[in-house]
């Protein structure tokens, strides 16, 4: 180990011993020249504060200040305060603080297949040989920006899927996925949702999941709560992860299989991940009190939300007014106006490539009298 290694070690130790720095701080102020860390501080600022890539060439300085700002309000805006206050959620909860900080970390390596041992320096060559580790070559650090604009747009694309108006955009409704029966948002639902959509895109089951959409959404809600079993038995952000996502899979290969709502619990709890989160009493429960606490508040606006959301005209799942697409309900191939009786809210993926299978498909019935697979 070198002279600055030494020091950087010693200044690490000096200032634990202070004030304990929080251990995803810590990680990425230790990886602060690999890609996934600079990227990861450029979104949690929107590209903004110290900039970590200054030492990159200009047009690389401006694109990763854009690409920053522009998932940054994807998934930060409108801001959120310990209060709820409007149905216009942000899909992954507030802009700045020591969750959001370790999700956006996560979000980066996870959207990037990037493993831990990768980028933390001494794991590599510490890994046993035969381990799924071994022989990984160690995350260089990035001394021109390319790996770290290639890692931005990644998670770019990702977020897209699942937010904005992005043609592609699934348009998932933050109250419905991220957010728990109490009102709280849940970092690993946030992550677990990326997991899951980039799964059905991967396999190409989106049209498969479109199609039972809103009923795999109406189990959610119904039972909101598994949500908050699975993060107090498993823990918060990564802890909570996979079980949340098998939950997410495992309810949508059910549903695909005609299963009813007490089947998709058996099944659920059937799962080795899920047998000792899972309880079927809704163990939820406001504050006690003669005043509303913010908890309460929280749960009872939540739930308006979810109760009144609109709802996709195509796939029949709540929209998000954020996320909505204005489609014609006859389409404009076929002659359709553009008059205000000839529009619906739709999802943004509802309104492209799930109402082209469905007319392929409604096409293949009126030529061949066969429907083609989806």
């Amino acid at each position: 180990m070198g002279e600055a290694d030494k020091a950087e070690s010693s200044f690490f130790r000096i200032n634990q011993q202070a004030t304990p720095i929080d251990q995803a701080e810590l990680e990425m102020i230790k990886a602060r020249r690999k890609p996934n860390a600079v990227a990861a501080r450029a979104f949690i600022r929107a590209g903004t504060g110290h900039k970590y890539w200054s030492s990159f060439g200009a047009q690389t300085r401006s694109e990763i200040e854009q690409i920053a700002k522009e998932v940054y309000d994807l998934i930060f805006k409108p801001s959120l305060d310990t209060s709820i206050r409007s149905a216009d959620l942000p899909v992954a909860g507030r802009g700045y603080s020591s969750d959001s900080v370790k999700m956006v970390f996560e979000l980066v390596n996870f959207v990037n297949g990037i493993s831990p041992e990768t980028w933390r320096r001494g794991k590599v060559s510490t890994t046993k040989p035969g381990s799924e580790a071994a022989g990984r070559a160690e995350l260089a650090d990035d001394h021109d920006g390319e790996h770290t604009l290639r890692f931005m747009r990644a998670v770019r694309k990702a977020a897209s899927r699942i937010a904005g108006n992005d043609p592609a955009s699934l348009g998932l409704h933050p109250a419905v996925y991220f957010y728990s029966a109490t009102g709280r948002f849940q970092p690993a639902a946030f992550l677990s949702a990326i997991s899951f959509v980039t799964n059905l895109v991967n396999r190409r089951r989106l049209n498969q999941f479109m199609a039972i959409r809103a009923d795999f959404e109406e189990f959610l809600v119904t039972h909101k709560y598994f949500l908050n079993h699975i993060v107090r038995r498993h823990g918060s952000l990564t802890r909570s992860v996979s079980p949340i996502t098998v939950m997410l899979e495992t309810t949508f290969e059910a549903l695909t299989q005609g299963a009813d709502t007490p089947q998709i619990v058996n099944i659920l709890k059937d799962q080795p991940d899920l047998r000792t989160a899972l309880r079927e009493v809704d163990g939820v429960r406001g504050e006690r009190g003669r005043s509303f606490s913010t908890e309460t508040k929280n749960m009872v606006i939540l739930r308006e939300i979810i109760d009144t959301a609109p709802k996709c005209r195509i796939c029949g799942a709540r929209l998000p007014l954020s996320a909505a697409s204005f489609d014609h309900i006859v389409r404009r191939a076929d002659g359709g106006s553009g008059t205000r009786e000839n529009a619906q809210l739709t999802h943004p993926y509802c309104n492209t490539g799930f109402k082209e299978s469905i007319h392929s498909r409604e096409s293949g019935v009126a030529s061949h009298g066969t429907v083609a697979r989806a």
